[in-house]
């Protein structure tokens, strides 16, 4: 398939990355939200967007979920928690995808998705609306998902603001422009705002908001000749859903077209660095992912097509050992291009295929359809014997890693 670079990751309250947003109305939730704070996450987190109501995976369990403007619209007590029964705690998993970047770079390519993990301990003590601190939620308190490489970091803490959590953090120390130019030249400003989902039954379901990240040049960098395009600002929109909100799911559809992100945990035989441990990669317009199908009573299946970079539409069917993961496989086979000179050796042949997507989980559910994806997936290529006739095509190649499923019409 052909894959943009993502959105390199940023280390929890440092490295670069910046994104400016005009509003994030036109996302899930109504308001001009900056968000802030910097969570062992790489770049921003954004807020889906959609002009309904968003709901996270526990809507399997509830028939609908509200925003705290809906409560008070309802005569209900309006407002962030004040007590820790009702507050996020636990175990927690977030998608956030990259919704714009300003200025826009000419090849931009929306959706670009990432996962972290968080332990969140609410806070009460005081006579107002909890705090939230989100600490690593991964093995060794990393913010990364598993078998990624460790994001550490200090815990962030999310202050309530009216029916908002926010934080703004400033990298205390400033960063290189260029590979080249590595001195203090760019400052670094994150900020973060998260609203709460809340269920029929009214407890929060979900957490819902925006990521910005901003870069900007210091007086420093405008003197050591640092390019003015390296101030820029980066906007994520976010998604946080509780693990056990997750297991619970037993019901949903799924009708759209995805924008698909690789963040590999294992490869051998590639020289690209997108399918090295670590890397991130994201698909083009052309080449996202088309599901349609259901989970319910516990069976699953969910049709799966996909267009190669040959300009073959490859499919298979999606099914679930649990009723609730998606798993499934397709083989083919392809050609092969030289990855020295970028030369087409071979148009067809010269690689046997598979593909394997498992534990494929919904992650954010909206009026009953799937928005968002996080799974498993795996990609294996054997050299046959026509591909085994040129060096450049007979090395078996191999990558395996999380895969994030964004549906794009949020990202308009």
């Amino acid at each position: 398939m052909s894959t943009t670079d993502a959105t390199t990751g940023r280390q929890h309250r440092t490295g670069r990355g910046a994104l400016a947003v005009a509003c994030v109305a036109a996302l899930l939730l109504a308001g001009c939200g900056s968000s802030s704070g910097s969570d062992g996450a790489s770049k921003t987190e954004a807020k889906p967007t959609s002009t309904t109501k968003p709901t996270t995976t526990t809507e399997a369990e509830t028939d609908e979920t509200t925003t705290p403007a809906d409560d008070a619209e309802a005569g209900n007590e309006a407002g962030l928690p004040t007590s820790e029964a009702d507050a996020p705690s636990g175990d927690w998993i977030s998608v956030r995808f990259n919704v714009a970047i300003e200025p826009e770079p000419k090849d931009f390519n929306q959706g670009s998705a990432e996962a972290r993990l968080y332990d969140i301990e609410p806070d009460c003590s005081g006579s107002g609306p909890c705090s939230l601190t989100f600490a690593g939620g991964g093995e060794g308190g990393s913010f990364g998902m598993p078998d990624t490489p460790e994001i550490p970091g200090d815990p962030l803490t999310l202050e309530p603001d009216g029916d908002t959590w926010v934080d703004t953090f400033e990298n205390p120390e400033a960063f290189g422009c260029t590979d080249e130019l590595d001195g203090p030249y760019l400052q670094s400003t994150e900020e973060r705002s998260l609203e709460p989902v809340y269920g029929d039954d009214g407890e929060i379901a979900g957490l819902v908001g925006t990521v910005l990240f901003t870069d900007s040049l210091t007086d420093e960098g405008r003197a050591a000749g640092c390019p003015a395009s390296s101030e820029a600002t980066y906007a994520y929109a976010t998604v946080v859903a509780p693990s056990d909100g997750i297991r619970g799911i037993d019901e949903y559809e799924v009708d759209g077209t995805f924008r698909q992100t690789l963040e590999v945990t294992k490869a051998e035989g590639y020289s690209d660095p997108r399918y090295q441990a670590g890397g991130l990669s994201t698909t083009l317009p052309d080449h996202d992912v088309e599901l349609a199908g259901s989970c319910g009573g516990g069976e699953c299946s969910v049709d799966l097509a996909q267009v190669d970079g040959d300009g073959d539409t490859l499919s298979t069917e999606l099914t679930s050992e649990d009723g609730r993961g998606l798993l499934g496989s397709y083989d083919e086979e392809s050609g092969c291009t030289d990855p020295e000179s970028g030369d087409v050796v071979f148009d067809d042949g010269a690689y046997g295929t598979g593909t394997a997507y498992q534990d494929l989980t919904p992650i954010w559910i909206e009026d009953g359809q799937v928005k968002a994806f996080v799974g498993r997936y795996a990609h294996i290529a054997e050299p046959t014997d026509l591909g085994k006739t040129d060096p450049a095509c007979s090395t078996k190649q191999s990558v395996e890693g999380w895969v994030y499923l964004v549906d794009t019409s949020v990202l308009a």
